[in-house]
C-alpha cells in the first residue's frame, strides 16, 4: 500500500482494494415491507413512556427487571436478558397472554410506522426519523442487508432461543438506508401531522408514533426506499438469529411466511439525528510489559504528547480532552491515560509507511486506515502481544469516557485508550466492500427503545 501524506485521510471508497470485487458480490436492492404491527393498547396502559425500555443488549437481568418494575405490562419483562434461557418460556407466555387480554393488539391493517426520537448529547438536541419494516432476510448468495460487524456464538444462540420460544421480534434491527436524502425528506413531511403516541421521559428524550396505511404513504416510502442496500447499524445479532430461524423453518418442512422477515428500524444515512459514538479500550493488564518499556515502543510509532491535567484521573478534564479528540482529523490519534490516571497522553501516528506491514492484507484501504484497525493492529497486537480470546479478556470496553477514567484510577495496572468516532462514511462503504469492522468500532446512539411496536412470526406475513 503506498503511503499516504500526513494530515490526509482517505475518502471511504477512492482508492478501495476490495474483499469481494464488484462482479462476484453484486449487491441487491432492499425489500421492506408494511406489516401488521403489534402494540400496545394505550387505554389499558396509559402512558407509552412508562412501558419503553432500553433493549436487552445495554442491561443486565437484574437492572432490567429493576426498570420492569415501575409498570406490570413493561415490554422489558417480554425480553429481559437471560443467559441461561431460563426463563424465555416465561417471557413467550406474558406476550400471549398480554394478547389474549388486549393489552397488545394487532393493527388492523398492513402499515410502515414513522418513529421519531428526540434526545440530547453532550447539551446538544438531535431529532432522528426512522420507519419501522418488515425487512425480507437475504438468501444466501443475496446481498440487501449488509452487515458492518460480526457476531459471536453466545448472544447469537441466546438470540436464537428467544425468537424460538416467543416466535415474535419484539426488538428491531437499526439499519441505515443510503437514499441520499429522499427518506428523510418524506419523513420529515409526514412527522408535521399529528403523531398517534407521544412519550416524553426524562431519561431517554421524546418519542413519537405514527401508523402509515394510507395506500399513498406506504408508496411513498417504498419508492423512497428502492434501489439500494441497507446497512446494519446495530442488531447484527438479531438478524443473524432471524436467518437461522428461518433456516430451521425450512428444514422442518415450513414454507414461505412471516420468518422471512425480519423487524428492522431503517433510517436515511443522511438524517442529522444519527450519532457515532467511540468505544474506548482499558486494558486490564500488561502483563510482563511495564509501562516506560510500553511507551518507548509507542514511541516509535506514535508522537507521543503529554496533555496537561489538573490533577490525576480528573474526569471533567479527560472528557473535554476527548471531545477536542473527536474533532481531529488526519492521520489516527488517541489519548492515553496512564496507570493510576497519572498521566494523559496525546499519540499520533507517524505515518502510514512505517506500520503499514502490521495492518491486515487482503482488506480495503478504508479498512486498514481506520483507527480501531490501527489501535488493535498496532497496539494491542503488535505491542502488546493481544490477540483473540486474549484480547478478550485484557481489554474491556466502554464508550463512557467517566467509567474508563474510573476503571484506570481505581486500578494502578491498567490504562486507558480513548478514539474517535468512527466516520459513517467509513461504516458504509466497509460494509459495501464486504468486510467486518474490527470489534467493538461503533457505537450508535441511541439504541432505538423497546415496546414501540413488535412483529408477530405467529401472525399475518407481510404485504
Amino acid at each position: 500500500m503506498s503511503d499516504v501524506p500526513a494530515g490526509e485521510r482517505p475518502g471511504p471508497v477512492s482508492g478501495c482494494q476490495l474483499l469481494h470485487p464488484p462482479e462476484a458480490r453484486q449487491l441487491d436492492t432492499v425489500d421492506a415491507r408494511p406489516f401488521r404491527g403489534l402494540r400496545y393498547h394505550l387505554p389499558q396502559i396509559g402512558d407509552l413512556g412508562a412501558v419503553l425500555g432500553p433493549p436487552d443488549d445495554v442491561l443486565s437481568r437484574s437492572a432490567a427487571l429493576a426498570l420492569a418494575a415501575a409498570h406490570p405490562r413493561h415490554s422489558l419483562y417480554l425480553e429481559v436478558p437471560d443467559p441461561d434461557g431460563l426463563h424465555f418460556s416465561e417471557a413467550a407466555a406474558r406476550l400471549r397472554s398480554w394478547q389474549a387480554e388486549g393489552v397488545l393488539r394487532l393493527d388492523p391493517a398492513p402499515a410502515f410506522y414513522l418513529y421519531e426520537h428526540g434526545y440530547r448529547f453532550d447539551g446538544e438536541r438531535y431529532r432522528r426519523l426512522g420507519v419501522f419494516a418488515a425487512l425480507r432476510l437475504d438468501e444466501p448468495g443475496r446481498y440487501s442487508v449488509l452487515p458492518h460487524e460480526s457476531v459471536t456464538p453466545t448472544v447469537l444462540a441466546q438470540r436464537l432461543s428467544l425468537l424460538r420460544t416467543a416466535r415474535a421480534d419484539l426488538s428491531a434491527v437499526y439499519a441505515l438506508a443510503p437514499a441520499g436524502g429522499r427518506l428523510a425528506a418524506l419523513l420529515r413531511e409526514i412527522a408535521a401531522t399529528e403523531p398517534v403516541s407521544v412519550a416524553t421521559e426524562t431519561g431517554s428524550g421524546e418519542h413519537r408514533l405514527w401508523v402509515l396505511s394510507d395506500p399513498a404513504a406506504i408508496d411513498a416510502v417504498r419508492q423512497a426506499l428502492a434501489g439500494f442496500p441497507v446497512v446494519i447499524a446495530d442488531g447484527h445479532h438479531r438478524y443473524a438469529a432471524a436467518r437461522r430461524y428461518r433456516q430451521e423453518l425450512r428444514q422442518a418442512g415450513f414454507g414461505p411466511g412471516p420468518a422471512d422477515f425480519v423487524l428492522a428500524h431503517i433510517v436515511d444515512a443522511d438524517d442529522p439525528g444519527i450519532l457515532v459514538r467511540p468505544i474506548h479500550r482499558v486494558v486490564r493488564a500488561f502483563g510482563e510489559v511495564a509501562w516506560p518499556d510500553f511507551l518507548a515502543h509507542l514511541r516509535q510509532h506514535f508522537l507521543v504528547e503529554t496533555v496537561p491535567l489538573p490533577a490525576p484521573g480528573h474526569e471533567a478534564a479527560v472528557g473535554a480532552a476527548v471531545r477536542a479528540l473527536a474533532a481531529e482529523r488526519g492521520l489516527p490519534v488517541y489519548l492515553a491515560l496512564a496507570p493510576g490516571g497519572r498521566a494523559l497522553l496525546r499519540l499520533r501516528l507517524h505515518g502510514w509507511a512505517a506500520v503499514a506491514s502490521l495492518l491486515p492484507r487482503q482488506r480495503s484501504q478504508t479498512y486498514r486506515q481506520l483507527d480501531a484497525t490501527v489501535f488493535e493492529s498496532v497496539v494491542l497486537q503488535h505491542l502488546l502481544g493481544l490477540d483473540g480470546a486474549m484480547r478478550e479478556t485484557a481489554v474491556a470496553f466502554t464508550p463512557e469516557v467517566d467509567e474508563a477514567v474510573r476503571l484506570v484510577s481505581q486500578h494502578p495496572a491498567r490504562a486507558a485508550f480513548f478514539l474517535r468516532p468512527t466516520p459513517l462514511q467509513d461504516v458504509l462503504a466497509v460494509a459495501r466492500a464486504g468486510e467486518v469492522m474490527p470489534p467493538k468500532s461503533t457505537y450508535f446512539y441511541p439504541k432505538v427503545p423497546l415496546g414501540l411496536v413488535f412483529y408477530d412470526l405467529a401472525g399475518p406475513s407481510p404485504a
